[in-house]
């Protein structure tokens, strides 16, 4: 087993699986790629690269790639106070994360 196909076995909703997809839709081209497709990549993931493509299209190429200029799409705040910390004080042109996404404490029983 190849280990993009172990790393393709997360979670779609996962940020790493989520990071690959973009990736592939922007920096990866098959005229270069003098392999074979690995055979063991989910076919979801491909359809997702696949309709990432056509999105790219119809928004237009003149974008920034997420993959590379959008970190906090990739990982976990706490709270925006930690985000503020970590974040926003190395690269103030960063997006404030949206809070429904900032990583939940563990309930206490």
């Amino acid at each position: 087993m190849s280990v993009v196909g172990e790393l393709l076995k997360v979670p779609q909703s996962s940020p790493l699986y989520q990071w690959s997809v973009e990736t592939y839709i922007n920096h990866w081209d098959p005229r270069y790629h003098h392999r074979k497709p690995i055979p063991d990549t989910p076919i979801d993931f491909f359809h997702d690269v696949a309709q990432g493509h056509i999105l790219k299209t119809i928004e237009g190429q003149s974008l920034p790639c997420k993959c590379c200029h959008d970190p906090c799409r990739w990982h976990e705040h706490l709270d925006e106070e930690e985000w503020e910390k970590n974040c926003q004080s190395h690269d103030a042109t960063l997006t404030k994360p949206d809070p429904s996404t900032y990583r939940k404490p563990p309930r206490r029983s």
